[in-house]
């Protein structure tokens, strides 16, 4: 690997604890506190639901403002500033009385963790990492990996000694006294850059689309459709596979193990894919992950059945599990090489915005055709057409014209 400053390294360290302690539990706390709110306040699972789905449209509301941020200030201050607000957020929710107020708690929750999250963080990946960019998009990825397997555990024993609300507060020491002192002593945007005083003026010498001819090319949506087409089905299937499993004859407990193989799969995968599309290709990587993505889904579909049910679980662990964090990550670095870096964190707010909208949406789609199907598998065959609709796609972006351009000498600051 082409040696890189030791600054890119202590960023690295900083996102990867950012992925770790924010990233991981925030999207495991809706899951983790369900059963436990709706035990402490007598709500329906329909009503403790809404509190996920406050959090997922709280970040897609969020994003565009926090990418256009991102071009204008420097990621210290933007990730910090998520910190503090996702440690508002569970300060509030261990102090939430009512639904509404349990609501606006992980709304903030979902603001501060698009801030701190994976939009700002790939952003300063991308922009520090050059050409080892899938390398970097994987490492940030693994951390939010290693912080969902974490975390669960460790909040379960925490609620069943001290509480749901201890529980929530003690998920701020580690965000408070560890990561933001770090991401405000190290992060930076990007390296540094000779005669630039301000992100405003780094931004301007970087090659690459300003927003608006951005927008106008088909590189941009060939990205933003295939990901948002494709987070529908992928996150329709993660939320309800434990319960489709159960239902198929799998007791909890193995349920649970499958789950768990194809998540540890998916952290031991996402930094070597990175590299391999760093040597090989963005693109061609990512629409192979797709691929094995839909082949995943179709193998899930028949493990009940009772002579090949074993080998269809084993597929459906390789093949769905391993590119899980690899084509989260490799989307943006896709986007940074087809519109370049000169707008790439606007750009990045409309990719995550639209992103999280389809996380909201898939969930209940897949459930609203099992209620009235009564059967996973016609949402599961739409999945699959999702994943090979958007492999397409991917392998159709190609880099828009302008987009490795760079500014002319003597160029005022462009704003768009």
């Amino acid at each position: 690997m082409k040696m890189l400053q030791p600054r890119a390294w202590s960023v690295m360290l900083a996102l990867f604890l950012t992925e770790i302690v924010v990233i991981g539990p925030n999207l495991t706390v809706p899951n983790v506190f369900l059963t436990p709110l709706i035990r402490a306040f007598g709500w329906s699972h329909a009503e403790a639901a809404r509190i996920a789905f406050a959090t997922y449209i709280a970040g897609a509301v969020a994003a565009p403002l926090v990418g256009w941020i991102m071009d204008r200030l420097d990621a210290r201050w933007v990730i910090g500033a998520g910190l503090v607000t996702v440690a508002l957020g569970y300060y509030c929710a261990s102090h939430a009385d009512s639904i509404w107020s349990m609501m606006a708690a992980f709304a903030l929750l979902g603001t501060g963790a698009m801030l701190a999250g994976m939009l700002s963080n790939m952003v300063v990946a991308v922009n520090w990492f050059g050409d080892h960019r899938g390398f970097a998009g994987g490492l940030v990825t693994t951390g939010a990996s290693l912080g969902i397997g974490i975390a669960p555990p460790l909040l379960t024993w925490t609620i069943a000694r001290q509480g749901w609300p201890a529980a929530m507060r003690w998920l701020d020491a580690p965000i408070l006294l560890l990561v933001l002192p770090l991401v405000l002593l190290v992060m930076r945007t990007r390296p540094p850059i000779p005669k630039a005083q301000t992100t405003s003026q780094e931004v301007a010498t970087l090659a690459g689309l300003e927003f608006r001819p951005a927008l106008a090319t088909l590189a941009f949506w060939l990205c933003i459709v295939a990901d948002f087409v494709f987070e529908q089905g992928e996150i329709g299937l993660l939320t309800h596979s434990l319960t489709y499993m159960i239902g198929v004859g799998f007791s909890a407990e193995h349920a649970a193990w499958i789950f768990s193989a194809q998540t540890l799969l998916s952290t031991l995968w996402t930094v070597p894919l990175g590299v391999i599309a760093d040597r090989f290709g963005v693109r061609i990587v990512l629409a192979c992950a797709l691929l094995a993505k839909a082949l995943g889904t179709a193998a899930f579909c028949g493990i009940d059945n009772p002579h090949l049910g074993p080998l269809f679980v084993v597929l459906f662990v390789i093949c769905w599990g391993s590119p899980s964090g690899t084509v989260f990550s490799l989307f943006p670095v896709l986007l940074s090489e087809a519109t370049g870096l000169r707008r790439f964190g606007s750009l990045s707010g409309i990719l995550r915005c639209t992103s999280a909208v389809s996380m909201a949406i898939g969930p209940i789609w897949t459930g609203r055709i099992f209620d009235v199907t009564g059967s996973y598998i016609p949402a599961f065959v739409i999945t699959i057409g999702f994943a090979l609709v958007a492999a397409l796609m991917v392998s159709l972006v190609r880099p828009s014209v302008g987009t490795f351009v760079l500014p002319t000498a003597g160029a005022s600051p462009t704003v768009a």
